[in-house]
């Protein structure tokens, strides 16, 4: 077995050696390697010093010319066979008028007069897709994705302002009416031929304000856009009565809006080239509590007030808004930043990476259990709310149900992180850089590694290879003798400082990668 593995060897490096350019001896360049044959036996040499000396010959009007001539060649050799390692040897060329005369560590030996140039591979740096601002961004606004009845959809005043309206007494009067719900869809311009993950994102302003055109909505919505994603901004329906019922039906009419949107986008997926398999959602606020809702809410766990009362009509199963209520989907994760949930048993629904950002101390949505807008509202927060788990114990039970979660708490009296007066702040630049890297995670769940065969010494392949769309090889301290995009056969060198095998490509999904095994 050992020698059919040798005499593959030794044809594979005259199958290469064939598809270049032959060289005779005397043309030979230093510090060039050559892939030749030293007693029919394939190496590698490097030319490391070339010796001429200088005669004068007679011209034909009787004047001299100097002309160099090549005396001795000096090089290292490397035998290529079935070792790992490759030990260097002293070649020697000497040159006696006609006659050539070589010497491998001192011995006398028998050369072949084609040298073909080994020219390493190189490596390609595939660009960071999803993790680098590779792209300009193109904006698609107010696109229709579903039609329902609400109150309103848009509304620009302030979080603080809702108390007031309710402690004041106000009734909502206002008759509903059919609503064009509208997102905004942001993609990234000549991105290439690749399928992008979607992210939805979902404006705060406790269901009564808010709008998709908010500045940190806006802005992550570009930023992600130009890592490589297709994003979109939705308005959804907000507004209410003052009546707990009424606020938590509002609750649940955002999440069947969010649900009609993202089932819009798959619908429309060739057109902004999304792949369904990678659907993120985020959500602040309000946005937040629809994001956590939208991943684990099942129809089977419908608050009551969304059924039919004396009040109330039936406001119809999840999927009720929008077209095509057949398509499902799977989130891949959620960024809940500073939302809750009304019920922690929801959480076993639906296995759903969370990353979740809050203030220790939000005076609006509680960090921990209890009525949200207390500060506001103060006593009348019951009246209104009812309790809601933030994020400190929904990171408790997520990590106790095994999902991948991570809660990043500031130490804060404030609700709304990433805006300060309507712009984003500091702390937004810190968030989205940790959506990006939570998110990655599921684009690459499976990183590409270098192994090495324990039976073929020499060879290395990479790992997951049914993910991977292109690779490319290189070597430091060693020569690759034969490539492709999966393997790769190494001789290392024993006198380098340095031994190192890299590989670097891109997956299906246009996420690059970079990896390397030291020897």
């Amino acid at each position: 077995m050992r020698i059919i593995y040798f005499f593959s060897i030794c044809l594979l490096v005259l199958l290469l050696n064939s598809c270049r350019p032959r060289y005779e001896i005397l043309s030979l360049k230093q510090h060039y390697y050559y892939s030749t044959q030293i007693d029919k036996k394939p190496y590698i040499i490097l030319i490391d010093t070339m010796l001429y000396r200088t005669h004068q010959k007679k011209t034909s009007m009787h004047l001299t010319q100097h002309s160099p001539y090549l005396t001795h060649l000096k090089s290292t050799a490397y035998l290529i066979d079935t070792n790992e390692f490759t030990k260097p040897q002293q070649l020697q060329i000497v040159f006696k008028k006609r006659k050539t005369n070589a010497f491998l560590n001192g011995k006398n030996v028998s050369l072949s007069n084609n040298y073909t140039v080994y020219a390493p591979p190189v490596l390609t740096e595939f660009p960071s897709r999803y993790l680098d601002s590779l792209f300009s961004t193109y904006i698609y606004n107010d696109i229709v994705y579903a039609h329902a009845e609400g109150y309103w959809d848009s509304n620009f005043n302030t979080e603080e302002q809702i108390g007031r309206a309710l402690l004041g007494g106000f009734t909502s009067t206002f008759k509903k009416r059919m609503l064009s719900l509208k997102m905004d869809i942001y993609v990234p311009q000549n991105s290439g031929k690749f399928e992008r993950p979607l992210l939805l994102l979902i404006h705060g302003g406790a269901f009564y304000v808010g709008d998709k055109s908010s500045s940190a909505i806006v802005e992550a919505c570009k930023y992600f856009a130009s890592l490589g994603y297709t994003t979109a901004s939705i308005n959804y329906r907000i507004g209410f009565q003052p009546s707990k019922a009424s606020i938590e039906r509002t609750g649940y009419t955002a999440v069947q809006d969010a649900h009609a949107a993202v089932r819009f986008l798959i619908e429309h997926a060739h057109k902004y080239k999304i792949d369904t398999d990678y659907i993120f959602v985020g959500g602040s606020s309000a946005g937040g509590i629809t994001a956590l809702n939208l991943a684990f809410l099942q129809n089977q766990n419908r608050p009551e007030s969304s059924f039919k009362s004396f009040l109330y009509k039936d406001l119809g199963d999840i999927e009720s808004v929008g077209k095509h209520n057949e398509i499902t989907f799977q989130l891949k994760s959620i960024a809940n930043l500073w939302g809750g949930l009304n019920d922690l048993n929801l959480l076993k629904n639906n296995n759903v990476s969370v990353l979740s950002y809050h203030a220790k101390d939000d005076p609006i949505v509680p960090f921990d259990y209890d009525y949200p807008m207390q500060k506001i509202v103060k006593n009348f927060a019951s009246t209104f709310f009812s309790k809601i788990y933030g994020s400190k114990p929904l990171h408790k039970e997520l990590n106790r149900l095994g999902y991948r979660e991570q809660l990043v708490v500031v130490d804060k009296q404030v609700h709304n992180l990433w805006e300060t007066g309507g712009a984003p702040n500091e702390t937004f630049f810190e968030i989205i850089a940790d959506m990006k890297r939570f998110f990655y995670y599921d684009l690459v769940p499976n990183p590409v590694t270098i192994e090495h065969d324990a039976e073929q010494c020499q060879r290395y392949f990479i790992t997951n290879i049914e993910d991977v769309a292109a690779n490319t090889w290189q070597c430091e301290g060693g020569f690759i003798i034969n490539i492709n995009e999966k393997e790769a056969f190494v001789i290392w060198r024993t006198d380098a400082t340095d031994r190192k095998l890299i590989s670097s490509g891109s997956y299906k999904n246009g996420a690059a990668f970079k990896t390397n095994i030291e020897k």
